[in-house]
């Protein structure tokens, strides 16, 4: 998924939100919750009986969960006091969630529409519940941002080395199978390579 596809995703769902807060839906909150937990839930079991490649591959097994998780903790924390309400930490693993996920900034995007969403709702709380809420979930993101960060860069290293053992073993093989005159030595040689981007492959 392209990161501006993300983008207008949370774009979206914050529109939702926003729909969801002051249109008085409270008698909807189960069936819809229902509804997002129990895709989430096939997702999961999906992936769960799915191979490596299929759960690396593909929107729906990747990304739509964050999406899904965003929208039930969201809805969950509106209809339970917003700001006040005593779930809005969970708010600050979500963001980490999002880092690991989707393109890091995309925390610091959620985060920015997460406090313009429940702005409104300062007027009568505490200022001491107001820098809580606020201030760690504030403070927290960048930290998710540049953990997400290095978290997708060493997965896309590690991606990259097995493209790349992957590349040489192919080679390897295919000089091993064409050249069957070579000397003992090559072979073994060859034959040492194959056992070693083999290695390579399962760590």
């Amino acid at each position: 998924m392209k990161p501006i596809t993300s983008y207008l995703i949370l774009a979206g769902i914050f529109a939702f939100l926003l729909v969801w807060k002051y249109a008085a839906l409270d008698g909807a909150t189960v069936p819809v919750l229902g509804a997002l937990m129990a895709g989430y839930l096939i997702i999961s079991l999906r992936n769960r009986h799915a191979s490596k490649e299929v759960k690396d591959s593909g929107v729906i097994n990747t990304i739509v969960p964050v999406f899904l998780l965003i929208l039930v903790v969201c809805i969950l924390i509106i209809d339970n006091g917003g700001l006040a309400s005593p779930l809005f930490f969970l708010l600050s693993f979500l963001c980490f969630a999002i880092a690991f996920s989707l393109p890091p900034i995309t925390a610091v995007i959620f985060t920015a529409g997460i406090v313009l969403l429940f702005l409104p709702d300062v007027a009568g709380l505490e200022m001491t519940d107001i820098l809580v809420h606020f201030g760690s979930l504030i403070l927290l993101t960048p930290l998710a941002y540049f953990f997400g960060r290095e978290f997708q860069a060493r997965t896309k290293k590690n991606a990259d080395d097995q493209e790349t053992a992957d590349r040489i073993r192919r080679e390897a093989a295919t000089v091993l199978r064409d050249n069957q005159n070579m000397s003992e030595d090559n072979k073994v040689q060859l034959a040492d390579i194959i056992h070693e981007t083999d290695e390579l492959r399962k760590s």
